[in-house]
């Protein structure tokens, strides 16, 4: 909160009275901390001091970021507590502060009265730079498990905030980053730039019916590696955009699309398939599940990742601007290599297929799928975890026997068949994860291939049924709730004719893939 004035607005402060404001807040003992780091960026300082971190906007006007007022900078410092305080808990404290104070300054604790003077600062506890899933994928730390858990963190978020009535405009947005981009002729070739603005365009107009459908919620707007953060044991994104609505209030499709491209620049394509598919999950799952947010444009993931790789050249361009020698050039590589990035996502594809993996509980169908998605850019439908989304419980919950009645399980395949004709209408290559025991259950997924005039392949994992109850009798925290007496159940079950690819299940992972792959070729 301010005091009010009575002699009109306090006077702004210029360059040196802001740097030494910035300088006096980043003095360890003004906290009475013995360590303290300073970070600067071009929007803000960052005081690292003792057990916390305070944040001070400068004073400038970028046009899409306008911290130019003392106002403004405390309106937006209010919005990113508000903001980001429900997802990110007991990580924002609160609203301080930094006001003259005779010869010098002093330090308004949060919850503290900012005087008109007072420059306001976003206070937050402080944690290590390796928590921070940047620091961990550098140096090899972020693993399936930790990526599986920040998809699913991003879908809560997602799923906290109401969709509005407004659809979100793509094609503003990448005009927009084309005439940007255009103009940087000192930084990026013509050439490179009509590539890149062609095959965007291509895949606009080629996507214009699933992109008119695309609404919109405030969602993170800046979702790369470096604003999530292991918190309080849990991947948690932090640092939402606050300042410029049209950064924030977009398609989750499109906010959930940075960390996907941030991981595929650094290379780590398995990772960015299992965050996709985690989030998706979660938000098609109960409560307040949303199918066609997380499948209806799955297919128009290329080009959410083609226009944010765009967007990090152009701001690696902007940057390189300020640099001189060595350094500029380095950066206008890097911003010429995440352009080249991006034209290569919207590089014409075929057309989407369907793929379905099936087998006995143990045989290795997830581990099959999850292998074969990330370079055929597929999604991957998994039954078990539909089953649990559908009655809202965690995956690892296990679930009564009345959760898989013929008619439960009829429900499951139905839903799973659903979001897949969504994703592949919107041109996604899909790959279904279930047991696919019966012959109707096969005989569907082939038939919606089929009726949709696409390709379809059935991959079919068989194995010794020993071999196969130990594997199920190993698993834990899985998200299968079968064990070896479902395997027993099974091997007595009718499975009728199987005209699916039949695979070996127990030879190495990488074996089983390498058939499986040399199917999908085939057909």
């Amino acid at each position: 909160m301010s005091e009010a004035g009575t002699n009109g607005p306090a006077p702004e402060p210029d360059a040196d009275e802001w740097a030494a404001m910035a300088a006096w807040l980043a003095e360890p003992s003004h906290h009475g901390a013995r360590d303290g780091r300073r970070i600067d960026t071009h929007t803000a300082m960052i005081a690292l001091v003792g057990e916390r971190a305070w944040k001070l906007r400068r004073p400038v006007d970028y046009g899409w970021l306008d911290y130019g007022t003392r106002a403004r900078r405390l309106q937006c410092a209010e919005l990113e507590i508000s903001l980001n305080g429900p997802t990110a808990p007991g990580l924002y404290i609160g609203l301080g502060g930094i006001a003259p104070d005779g010869d010098g300054f002093r330090l308004i604790e949060p919850g503290g009265s900012l005087p008109e003077t007072a420059e306001a600062c976003v206070v937050m506890e402080r944690f290590g730079g390796d928590q921070l899933f940047d620091r961990k994928a550098s140096e090899q730390r972020l693993t399936p498990s930790l990526i599986h858990a920040a998809g699913r963190a991003v879908a809560e978020m997602h799923k906290t905030r109401p969709q509005l009535a407004k659809v979100m405009p793509y094609h503003e947005l990448i005009e927009n980053e084309i005439a940007e981009l255009t103009a940087m002729t000192d930084i990026f070739r013509p050439d490179m730039v009509e590539t890149y603005a062609e095959a965007l365009r291509t895949k606009r107009d080629r996507r214009a019916d699933v992109l008119a459908g695309r609404t919109v919620r405030r969602c993170h707007g800046d979702l790369h590696l470096g604003n999530i953060v292991m918190w309080n044991g849990e991947p948690t994104p932090f640092d939402c955009i606050e300042f410029n609505d049209d950064f924030s209030v977009i398609d989750p499709l499109y906010d959930i699309a940075f960390l996907l491209m941030d991981l595929e620049h650094r290379g780590i394509f398995r990772l960015a398939s299992i965050a996709y598919n985690a989030w998706a999950e979660r938000m098609a799952a109960e409560p307040g599940r949303d199918v066609h947010t997380a499948y209806g444009g799955a297919g128009l993931l290329p080009l959410c990742k083609a226009i944010r790789a765009g967007v990090r050249a152009k701001v690696g361009g902007l940057a390189a601007r300020h640099w001189e020698g060595a350094s500029r050039e380095n950066a206008i590589r890097a911003a010429r290599a995440y352009l080249a990035e991006a034209a290569q996502y919207v590089i014409p594809r075929p057309e989407p297929r369907l793929i379905a993996v099936g087998g006995l509980s143990g045989s290795g169908k997830s581990s099959m799928a999850r292998g074969l998605a990330p370079p055929l850019d597929a999604i991957v439908l998994r039954s078990d975890a539909i089953r649990k989304g559908l009655r809202g419980v965690n995956e690892i919950t296990r679930l009564s026997p009345d959760a898989y009645t013929r008619e439960a399980s009829q429900h499951v395949y139905s839903e799973m068949l659903l979001r897949a004709e969504m994703a592949l209408e919107s041109g996604a290559n899909v790959i279904l994860d279930a047991a696919h025991l019966d012959p109707e259950e096969r005989a569907r997924a082939a038939r919606l291939a089929s009726d949709m005039g696409l390709r379809f392949t059935g991959l079919w994992l068989e194995a010794p049924v020993e071999w196969l109850k130990e594997r199920v009798e190993k698993r834990k925290n899985d998200v299968s709730d079968a064990d070896a007496s479902v395997v027993e159940w099974q091997t007595g079950y009718d499975l009728g004719e199987i005209d699916w690819h039949r695979i070996p299940a127990n030879r190495s992972r990488q074996e089983v893939l390498k058939i499986a792959r040399g199917c999908l070729a085939d057909t």
